[in-house]
């Protein structure tokens, strides 16, 4: 029976130092005093995704289908979307510039413009919109996307691309979460209705260069100069491609754009009273850029080069001035006058 006792106890010694032993192994791989050792306690662990070298996520972003990679990074937290579109798409992390127009060329055309129906495009749109603007969010969250993290961001010039399909929920977002932007290219394309450039503008009342291509919809220029003269007073300069400048446009933008320094005009049909209607009315310094337009009276003429009109008041008229002769530039004109040189040398 002492014998039995004996080997119970020394089997039950034995089988506490294997364990001990074990134990002690298992410590020892993170309890080494070279340099490079790691507290037993992180484990090699990466916490949160902060944490990732920028460097090589930049390389396996680079490395994946952009097709994909565009609707799922971006959306991750602000910090990969960071890295995403500093590695494809060449933007910088302070950057307050947004280009939009990329969307449209290859691989991801056919991503917006040729796969699936008109909504499933406009929902993917969205969804790239919302990535984009996450990563751009001000404040130093990098939590993954949610509708209680839409900060707003430091974007101050961005171009929308006249040929993605943008419609009021895209334009009305991108002016929620962009409250301080100061440039935009504004496509009006068919699902952008006058609700929506109202509710857009309504969020940029410090908006001072404003390019507008159309119309490719039932919107008209007189409704767009409108919205844009109860919405923005501070515009400075507004650039209009694809439009039919009539008097009642010309008159509006002089009396609704009060702020105006210039005015581009390209690719437009201008009328000869409206011009003259736009000159004659005009009280304060102004520039104004005439590009490829069709110059009219009763029929097209066809496009002509670029040239500038510019005003200087003398006592209390206005004068005009233009390049369109260079060896008249000096000469002044009434607005009478300048209106028949133009369409005495254009057509």
């Amino acid at each position: 029976m002492e014998k039995d006792e004996e080997e119970r106890k020394y089997k039950k010694k034995r089988r506490r130092d294997r364990r001990h032993r074990k134990r002690k192994r298992r410590g020892a791989r993170f309890k080494t005093t070279n340099a490079g050792a790691v507290p037993r306690s992180a484990e090699m662990a990466v916490d949160r995704w902060l944490d990732l070298p920028s460097g090589p996520l930049g390389q396996i972003f680079s490395k994946l289908n952009p097709i994909d990679a565009i609707l799922v990074i971006p959306l991750v937290c602000k910090y990969w979307g960071q890295i995403f579109l500093k590695q494809v798409f060449r933007i910088q992390e302070n950057s307050t510039d947004l280009d939009l127009t990329r969307l449209c060329s290859t691989p991801l055309y056919s991503l917006f413009h040729l796969s699936g129906n008109e909504n499933v495009r406009a929902k993917r749109l969205m969804t790239v919109i919302v990535g984009f603007l996450h990563a751009f969010a001000s404040g130093s969250e990098n939590d993954a996307h949610n509708s209680t993290a839409a900060r707003p961001t430091l974007i101050t010039d961005l171009d929308t691309g006249a040929a993605l399909s943008i419609h009021d929920r895209h334009l009305v977002y991108i002016a929620q979460r962009c409250p301080d932007l100061r440039s935009l290219l504004l496509p009006c394309v068919k699902n952008i209705t006058r609700k929506g450039i109202s509710r857009a503008l309504q969020c940029w009342s410090g908006m001072e260069m404003l390019m507008v291509r159309g119309p490719l919809n039932n919107l008209p220029l007189p409704v767009i100069i409108e919205e844009i003269g109860v919405n923005c007073k501070n515009l400075k300069s507004i650039h209009l491609t694809y439009f039919k400048f009539q008097r009642q446009s010309a008159e509006l933008i002089v009396s609704n754009l009060k702020s105006l320094e210039r005015l581009g005009l390209r690719h437009v049909k201008i009328s000869k009273y409206a011009l003259h209607s736009f000159l004659s009315r005009l009280k304060k310094p102004m520039l104004l850029y005439l590009d490829s337009c069709f110059y009219t009276n009763n029929e097209d003429r066809g496009e002509q080069a670029c040239f500038k009109i510019w005003n200087i008041q003398i006592g209390c008229r206005i004068k005009w001035r233009t390049n369109i002769c260079s060896y008249k530039v000096e000469e002044l004109y009434t607005s009478k006058g300048l209106t028949d040189l133009i369409w005495k040398l254009k057509n």
